[in-house]
């Protein structure tokens, strides 16, 4: 389910959508604020920049299984991550808006890799034919990433578009 914040509403700016040139890039990008995910942003950010298009920055709060177990935890929870989107959507926004690049910054609810999946496909539905769509999310950071995965190695694996992860 797409939950896009008040702030995320105004995430647009510079270029409107039909101002961009014909074949851009359109960078769906993962975005939790950590060191990983700062620098898959900005390497969209240059991405969009020297090909033109758009960055779509999308962050998936996830609300652990635990927490369910408690309806007081979950409304906490959901709290929390309605704050830590608005945080994200205002980094994004000091990222790319003094570069005038069209963005926007949507917030989704589930698991992380479906969830980018999702918005993808989405993405990629609605696209101009000329427009080449791109994942970028940030590599593993833990070495229990390499044993167990990571939202990067879960993406790549499905081998169902093209997903650029950045060290």
């Amino acid at each position: 389910m797409t939950n896009v914040s008040g702030a995320a509403e105004q995430g647009r700016v510079g270029a409107t959508p039909g101002t961009l040139r014909s074949g851009g890039v359109i960078a769906v990008v993962g975005y939790d604020g950590t060191e990983s995910a700062q620098r898959a942003l900005d390497r969209a950010i240059r991405i969009v920049e020297d090909e033109g298009g758009r960055i779509e920055a999308v962050f998936v709060g996830h609300v652990p299984a635990a927490a369910a177990l408690s309806t007081m935890g979950v409304a906490e929870l959901h709290g929390a991550i309605d704050d830590t989107s608005e945080a994200l959507s205002n980094q994004v926004y000091d990222r790319a808006s003094h570069r005038n690049l069209e963005w926007h910054f949507q917030r989704r609810d589930g698991d992380v890799v479906h969830e980018l999946e999702s918005a993808y496909e989405e993405i990629a539905a609605t696209a101009r034919p000329d427009d080449r769509v791109v994942m970028v999310v940030g590599g593993p950071t833990h070495k229990t990433h390499h044993l167990v995965g990571s939202v990067a190695s879960g993406l790549v694996h499905k081998d169902r578009y093209e997903v650029l992860v950045v060290p």
